[in-house]
């Protein structure tokens, strides 16, 4: 049972694009021992509380394993209790081969680590029933960044922003003029 809030907000996610939905079966990741150095170096950047880069693009060419990597990171930051949330996109499936579900996926995924965001989230939604109608830098900011904010406003001891959200596929998403807009969001609002 989801509380109203979440319910409209989970009618509007995409919930094969989680890093461990069970329409992922079998999700690449890499094999034991092999792309060490990549992975530490993920890790000791999402771990350092003082990182100024809020952003890591991990890029190279198609087949050169960065699902596999994300996959795997995904994994490592849910086990440590950092992974705010991810998208994997998929050309072949509903849902995850759009930017439509992107933020209300992310910001779901969000409510389940800080459930303090509910009611900020809630509220927005209320202010704005159309908010999934607008544009993904309204959407990012009304349903992630201001609640946060806010958050992080009336308890200055929450840890809301200590999360990883991840992003993988995004060569997948159409059409492919979004895939400037996604990274334009993305790049605009690590630097909150």
């Amino acid at each position: 049972f989801l509380p109203p809030a979440l319910k409209k907000l989970f009618d509007h996610i995409a919930p094969s694009a989680f890093h461990n939905s069970a329409d992922r079966h079998d999700p690449p990741k890499c094999h034991p021992r092999t792309r060490e150095a990549i992975l530490r170096k993920i890790l000791d950047w999402a771990r350092d509380p003082h990182n100024l880069r809020l952003l890591m693009w991990i890029y190279g060419p198609a087949g050169a394993g960065k699902s596999a990597i994300m996959q795997t990171m995904a994994e490592i930051l849910e086990e440590l209790g950092i992974l705010g949330g991810s998208f994997f996109f998929f050309r072949g499936a509903a849902q995850r081969n759009e930017k439509t579900h992107l933020i209300a996926t992310l910001a779901y995924q969000l409510t389940q680590k800080v459930p303090s965001l509910v009611p900020y989230i809630s509220t927005a939604m209320d202010n704005d029933p159309a908010i999934f109608t607008r544009t993904l830098e309204t959407q990012m900011r009304t349903l992630v960044i201001d609640p946060m904010s806010a958050a992080a406003r009336d308890d200055p001891r929450s840890n809301v922003w200590c999360y990883v959200m991840l992003v993988d596929g995004l060569d997948e998403c159409s059409p492919p003029e979004s895939h400037k807009e996604i990274i334009t969001l993305l790049n605009n609002h690590s630097f909150v």
